[in-house]
């Protein structure tokens, strides 16, 4: 017999149809996922005026996030979310400095943070910038 020591008691499992096992772990797997939504293409008009980046941080999160978005192969941060909280998004944002037109590859680094703004987690997400003119 195989328990996990830090579930506590799930003795009651025994007693659970099949339907309600998978319920229980689903709901179980769940609980140890964070969740978002990030439009991995960020659009400008001009590097200078707000543009589309679309982020998500659904109500089903336990942690707020923030994300900070680099063009690949360089240091400096181009965009900053700040702190979004469960059930807030962000639809627009500015560049922190001027891009050249053209098209980038980015990578987003997202920072799972409690609620004393520790960061608990990371991920990274590969996109793309579009500077129109």
């Amino acid at each position: 017999m195989i328990m996990n020591l830090n579930s506590g008691d799930q003795s009651f499992i025994k007693d659970m149809s099949e339907e309600e096992l998978r319920n229980f772990l689903q709901d179980q797997a769940d609980e140890d996922y964070v969740r978002l939504k990030l439009d991995t293409t960020m659009r400008f008009d001009t590097s200078d005026k707000p543009g589309s980046v679309n982020i998500q941080n659904p109500p089903s999160n336990e942690y707020a996030i923030e994300v900070t978005t680099y063009i690949e192969g360089e240091d400096d941060e181009i965009y900053i979310s700040g702190v979004i909280q469960p059930e807030q998004y962000v639809s627009e944002g500015k560049l922190l400095r001027k891009v050249a037109k053209g098209t980038y590859k980015t990578i987003s680094t997202v920072q799972f943070l409690d609620t004393e703004k520790n960061v608990v987690g990371t991920s990274s997400v590969v996109g793309k910038l579009t500077v129109e003119s």
